[in-house]
């Protein structure tokens, strides 16, 4: 299908807080909103898409009567929810109301984005696909027992945890790496329970680095040689240290360099390839892995990574030799051309 028009979904941060604000409260609210992709990165892409020739329409996702619209018109529309995300967000719905309408959609599946969300889920089909994780479990939210099993059972006083919600925000219970015992789980797994209203995912803690996978798609079919793999180092300001009583994680700063041990790039190359057949992954995302020495476990997967952050810039370089504007132009390219 040769395509008239891109139109990029997205989803207002403002209207986003206010309605969150009435549930949650300001904070948490407003936390949750920076996982949304920024009015100004919206206007950076498609203004250079435009300028590239592309014909370029934003819709915001609660604008239901330009929705309505578009059934009226006879033009083939590609669609690219630019910010993912199910439950309190909305953007991973925009792929299955293109095939819905009969159109195409740029980036990845509303499974798969869905998935993406659901940690443990994530986990799950690791799992299955025999692509090593850390040993997980979930405690799911109840109003009258906030751990369904005794963790001590599972778990020793030695272990070292991570504890995460498990499908919102990421940055709360031990931040960012940091780890926490058995001491402290139950505080940790009630602030999510209590707060968030979200199950708690509890995790091994893996001693070692991080790396992030990125990916953007110029082809149809995923290019093994534009898989990137990133060793990411991350140091932290004083904001980290109480992880009872923080919540955002902020004051983080990054060092990124291309990842060099060859038989681990080789190895996490055929998982990267073995789940993205699995979930349809396409066009662009990104996954996390930690590795401790000549092991590397996957942990989360991300179906809409942000455009312009470190991670895709410094990806782009070195992975296309373009700027990233221009590598997503190449990408979206391939649904405009015959």
């Amino acid at each position: 299908m040769i395509n008239d028009k891109l139109i990029i979904c997205y989803e207002d941060r403002n209207k986003f807080i206010g309605k969150m604000r009435e549930v949650y409260g300001e904070r948490i609210a407003r936390s949750w909103s920076r996982f949304l992709i920024s009015e100004d990165s919206i206007e950076q892409i498609t203004n250079y898409l435009i300028k590239r020739g592309i014909n370029v329409e934003k819709i915001e996702l609660n604008d239901i009567a330009r929705f309505k619209s578009i059934l009226k018109d006879n033009n083939k529309y590609l669609m690219w929810n630019i910010s993912d995300g199910c439950d309190i967000y909305k953007g991973s719905y925009v792929p299955s109301l293109a095939k819905l309408l009969g159109f195409e959609f740029y980036g990845s599946e509303t499974y798969a984005q869905y998935i993406a969300q659901d940690k443990s889920k994530f986990i799950s089909i690791c799992n299955k696909l025999n692509i090593p994780t850390p040993f997980s479990i979930l405690y799911f939210h109840s109003t009258e027992e906030y751990l369904p099993y005794n963790p001590y059972l599972i778990f020793s006083e030695k272990d070292f945890l991570f504890v995460k919600p498990n499908i919102f925000d990421n940055n709360i219970g031990i931040l960012c790496g940091a780890k926490t015992d058995l001491k402290n789980l139950k505080c940790i797994v009630e602030k999510i329970v209590k707060e968030l209203r979200d199950n708690a995912l509890i995790q091994e803690y893996i001693e070692g680095f991080d790396l992030r996978v990125c990916y953007i798609g110029t082809t149809r079919e995923i290019d093994r040689d534009k898989i990137g793999i990133l060793e990411v180092k991350k140091y932290y300001g004083e904001k980290q240290i109480d992880f009872i009583n923080e919540f955002i994680a902020d004051d983080v700063e990054y060092v990124i360099e291309k990842f060099t041990n060859n038989e681990l790039i080789r190895k996490i190359k055929n998982d990267v390839v073995k789940i993205s057949n699995f979930l349809n992954l396409k066009d662009y995302f990104a996954f996390d892995i930690r590795v401790n020495k000549d092991k590397y476990y996957f942990l989360e997967l991300n179906t809409a990574p942000f455009i312009f952050n470190e991670f895709m810039e410094f990806y782009a370089k070195e992975y296309h030799n373009k700027d990233v504007e221009e590598v997503f132009y190449e990408s979206i390219i391939k649904y405009f051309s015959g």
